[in-house]
């Protein structure tokens, strides 16, 4: 990875460069991201808890026993459709 923040020893050419990618993306009309207003950082901290102490652990236990060699698909395994030969 970087050792040097490159950005603080070259501010001019930092302006430069912003100057000229802004006015580019202004001339190709591009969509920028913008905060969401509905975005509540407790309810994520909480979704995060959620899955990391229930659903990972249920994950993981249905991905073993996809590796278990008595493991057997049912029928309808990601849509498979058995063809006629």
């Amino acid at each position: 990875g970087e050792q040097t923040d490159l950005a603080s020893l070259e501010e001019p050419r930092v302006g430069e460069l912003r100057a000229a990618l802004d006015a580019w993306l202004a001339e190709t009309g591009a969509r920028l991201p913008k905060k969401d207003a509905r975005f509540d950082s407790v309810r994520r901290k909480q979704q995060d808890a959620v899955i990391k102490s229930k659903r990972l652990p249920q994950l993981e236990k249905q991905h073993a026993n996809f590796l278990d060699p008595a493991f057997q698909p049912n029928p309808s395994w990601w849509g498979s459709k058995v063809t006629q030969d």
